[in-house]
């Protein structure tokens, strides 16, 4: 909450504080809904009305060391998520955002071939060989976008499955 807050009162240093110098982003929506980036980057907004854009979570998931937060922007008609990767030290080191998106995340349980269990899913996976059978994967359903949030959208959105890894 103390990211949102930083966020929310342009507090660069703060945010610094909390965000790797090297983080990884990734973005998935339109380009002119990039206020984070903008944020982060003391890049001038795009137009005045971004330039008030606020990050208010409706919700904070935590699947450690995952976290998962979500809001939504009524009078712009925009819902946003983000999954970030929090290091043990409390650092973000990585930030996945979605804008007008519906994301559902699931974690990928240890994958396990049943009849070598010395072939790793990976190795299994990469061999050209059709006589290595794929490994059996658990996946489970950890979180998915809140339906009223995306209501406030007033229109379709696409789909889409972020897998973390045990």
């Amino acid at each position: 909450m103390a990211f949102y807050e930083a966020l929310r009162t342009r507090d660069a240093d703060t945010v610094h504080g909390i965000v790797s110098p090297d983080l990884e982003w990734w973005f998935h929506g339109p380009p002119v809904h990039q206020f984070l980036k903008r944020i982060l980057t003391s890049a001038a907004p795009e137009d005045s009305d971004s330039d008030g854009f606020e990050f208010v979570p409706h919700s904070v998931f935590s699947v450690r060391p995952f976290v998962i937060a979500e809001g939504s922007d009524r009078r712009r008609s925009i819902y946003w998520a983000h999954a970030y990767t929090v290091s043990d030290d409390g650092v973000i080191t990585h930030i996945r955002e979605y804008f007008n998106t519906s994301l559902t995340v699931i974690r990928l349980n240890s994958c396990v071939n049943h009849l070598d269990p010395d072939i790793t899913a990976g190795d299994a996976w990469s061999s050209s060989s059709s006589s290595s059978p794929a490994p059996h994967c658990h996946c489970t359903c950890v979180w998915v976008s809140s339906r009223s949030l995306l209501n406030h959208v007033g229109k379709t959105v696409p789909g889409l499955i972020l897998t973390v890894q045990d």
